[in-house]
């Protein structure tokens, strides 16, 4: 487009499109508020001569255009011409930086995804990015030489400096193409990282990656955007919906309540069932035991590769009552605060030991019994678990300490004896039966050996 110097209207300052209302006064009146603003109050310059002769009227005017925008570079006073026109051209560059930014925050905006964000941040953001630098730096460095105007002075101490002015122009068209390609360039640069991968874990772990990156670049955040069925919408959150969707589509198999009997072991297999990408891949599981008797415990494990998670639980330490197993699918380890765990799990009931025989008979002796002894005003309490391998588990229990051991016991009818490893314990003694849950024998007890008589309850 040609300019016509001298039809320029002083109005034009207030209306060069769009959004560049508040812009254009910038370009405008900052011409001359940097160049008062940068030079000590002391120093006096004098005016020699000017190229071209005659000041022209955009120097002083922005001009109007309805195609067109136009920027304003000026120069401090420097020491040469060279200096002060490059110094005009990176005035300029930056203009038109600020005009991107400007630009891409009304269309952002518009679409709702600057909210919350300053047009400061976003200028943090532009002056850094590469590609927008390129386009500015594309603009200045298509000034005609008809568009500069220089100003040579003398100062006080008798040397000349110069200021150089500068006008720059972009046609709308091309402004809004340059945001176009940004944002497409930029939408494809993460889409690149969006494609599912094998895995859950792997393609959740690359959605949580884009989605920290636009966390971290306003700039991104608001230009970016996926091309769906349904057109663009903004990809910072597309893909927090679709972690939200991974998170939503994995259920965990029902697993039936149970009842099992002290001191069996309970082995179950959780399935994880997945909508949305059938391999899991090793996520990690928390697992706890709940119960009233016990205090809350944990685990940590991975889910295998078929989507299964194997559990074995030992009831010989638990009191008999209900229990609950939650199980708590960490997907926050990978997605921080995006999302949510997934979180299931079943309860089970601990039924006392069967007694496996009539008072007299081996088998009524398995199983775990509790007897506790007051010596020297404190109290011992015994612990002995009998399995029917004749091997035994014993636990000694004070307010000083707790010891236990292993060891082997045997009854042959009328003779109980028992062999601790570890702790100072033989005990060989006839036995009185007090009802089908209790028996009494009489035994050295192992700190001091002296003979007491042990009281056992079925536990």
């Amino acid at each position: 487009m040609k300019i016509e110097l001298g039809k320029f209207a002083p109005k034009a300052v207030l209306l060069i499109l769009l959004i560049m209302t508040a812009q254009t006064v910038l370009y405008a009146g900052g011409i001359l508020n940097r160049f008062t603003q940068t030079q000590p109050a002391q120093e006096m310059r004098r005016l020699l001569y000017s190229i071209p002769a005659k000041r022209p009227v955009w120097v002083d005017i922005v001009p109007q255009s309805d195609t067109e925008f136009y920027f304003i570079g000026t120069s401090q006073h420097l020491n040469n011409a060279a200096n002060a026109r490059n110094d005009a051209r990176e005035n300029a560059r930056n203009q038109i930086l600020k005009f991107y930014g400007e630009f891409i925050s009304r269309q952002a905006i518009e679409s709702g995804s600057m909210r919350g964000n300053s047009l400061g941040t976003l200028d943090a953001f532009i002056i850094r990015e590469e590609e927008i630098n390129s386009y500015a730096e594309n603009v200045v460095s298509q000034i005609s030489t008809d568009f500069y105007y220089t100003e040579v002075y003398i100062n006080s101490r008798n040397q000349e400096e110069y200021i150089v002015y500068t006008l720059s122009q972009i046609k709308k068209q091309k402004a809004e193409e340059d945001i176009a390609n940004f944002a497409k360039n930029i939408s494809q640069r993460y889409a690149a990282m969006l494609i599912p991968a094998s895995t859950l874990k792997s393609t959740l772990e690359n959605f949580t990656i884009v989605a920290l990156a636009l966390q971290q670049n306003t700039l991104h955040r608001v230009t970016a955007y996926h091309e769906g069925a349904a057109g663009q919408v903004g990809l910072y959150g597309y893909v927090i919906s679709k972690i939200n969707e991974f998170n939503n589509s994995i259920e965990i198999a029902v697993i039936p309540n149970r009842v099992i009997q002290k001191p069996e072991t309970l082995d179950t297999t959780i399935y994880f069932i997945s909508g949305s990408i059938p391999n899991l891949g090793p996520l990690e599981c928390k697992v706890s035991l709940l119960g009233r008797n016990i205090e809350p415990n944990y685990t940590f494990r991975s889910i295998n590769n078929d989507n299964s998670l194997f559990l074995s639980i030992n009831t010989a330490n638990l009191a008999p009552g209900f229990y609950t197993v939650r199980i708590e699918l960490l997907f926050q380890e990978i997605t921080g605060i995006i999302g949510g765990n997934v979180i299931g799990g079943f309860s089970f009931e601990v039924t006392p030991e069967r007694i496996q025989g009539e008072p007299g008979e081996y088998g009524y002796f398995i199983g775990t019994w509790i007897a506790a002894l007051e010596l020297n005003q404190s109290i011992d309490t015994y612990q002995i678990r009998l399995n029917a391998d004749g091997r035994c588990i014993v636990k000694i229990i004070n307010e000083v300490t707790v010891q236990d051991t292993t060891g082997n016991w045997s009854w042959d009818g009328s003779i109980f004896r028992l062999n601790a490893e570890f702790i100072k314990i033989q005990w060989v003694s006839l036995v009185s039966f007090s009802g089908i849950n209790s028996f009494n024998i009489l035994a050295r007890e192992a700190a001091n050996e002296s003979l007491v008589r042990f009281t056992f309850f079925r536990e």
